[in-house]
């Protein structure tokens, strides 16, 4: 699903539009599950023969009637659809992929469009689940509560949804493949070593495991591992900044002030310092005028 004029004049590019001569075709009788889409349309009893994202022109089902289907159990192909947490006017582009979720397999998504530089997703199921869409929304700017360190240059931000949010959170631990541009790390000066994810979540940004797993001509390309979906960032380490720790949050770095305690302690040595320093002093003095007068008598 990428954002788009479609062959319809709907806002989102997918699949076909299904219709036929007497107006019985897919497209045309079937409800919209969102954005422009109807449910999958199979062409023949096969998932490899399916057009996932057929596109229609029909409104959203009516509670009422879902209500009805679901108490006969005649809900045929359903896709859960995510939401993004993102505004549409910060979404710069968008790419998604649909797969057959089922328990205890390797499900890979796939993202081939370019248009993002997430390549794919991968992880182990748990549960029967069914078509789960996920979507990688390649954003403009960062979420208004999420604040990079400086010690970041920001290469790419994303927000990266599946399915709902009872199926994402249910997910223990994912694989992220994604690519970095050649030209951007020479540019910037930086190199594949200073590349890692970052995931926010609770009010904070957390530093993913990330690792450099191969390269063509113009990306180096990197996977990442992740417990959690929606805001990322790809970003690269700035040399001569320090690092901030991995689960601590922007508002936590150290302002460079110290504590009251501190600073009595240093108050306490500078005054010590002194005395010791008067003491010498005197001591020196007295010194002084005892030679003199030693001196005085010796002469006389």
């Amino acid at each position: 699903m990428i954002a788009g004029i479609n062959i319809i004049n709907g806002t989102y590019v997918g699949g076909n539009f299904w219709a036929t001569p007497s107006g019985t075709g897919w497209s045309e009788t079937h409800y919209s599950i969102g954005n422009g889409f109807c449910q999958p349309y199979e062409l023949r009893n096969d998932v490899n023969n399916t057009d996932f994202l057929p596109l229609t022109s029909n409104d959203e089902q009516p509670e009422e009637v879902v209500a009805s289907r679901s108490q006969n159990g005649n809900d045929g192909i359903h896709v859960r659809i995510p939401t993004s947490t993102s505004s549409p006017s910060n979404i710069a582009a968008m790419d998604s992929s649909v797969r057959v979720v089922g328990r205890d397999a390797e499900i890979q998504y796939v993202f081939t469009d370019g248009s993002t530089p997430v390549t794919d997703i991968s992880f182990e199921a748990d549960t029967n689940v069914g078509y789960v869409m996920a979507t990688v929304n390649l954003l403009n700017d960062l979420p208004e509560n999420a604040p990079v360190s400086t010690s970041f240059r920001v290469y790419q931000i994303m927000d990266i949804v599946l399915g709902g949010d009872a199926f994402s959170s249910g997910v223990g631990e994912a694989t992220i493949g994604f690519s970095v541009s050649k030209e951007w790390l020479g540019s910037n000066g930086f190199d594949e070593s200073d590349i890692h994810m970052e995931h926010f979540s609770e009010g904070e940004w957390n530093r993913l495991p990330t690792v450099v797993t191969g390269e063509d001509e113009d990306n180096f390309h990197f996977e990442a591992i992740t417990t959690g979906f929606s805001p990322f960032i790809i970003c690269a380490d700035v040399p001569g900044e320090e690092p901030v720790n991995a689960g601590s949050s922007m508002n936590n770095i150290d302002d460079g002030t110290f504590p009251s305690s501190t600073e009595s302690e240093v108050s306490a040595g500078s005054e010590d310092d002194s005395f010791n320093l008067t003491l010498v002093l005197s001591v020196l003095v007295l010194i002084g005028v005892l030679g003199s007068v030693y001196w005085m008598k010796k002469s006389k």
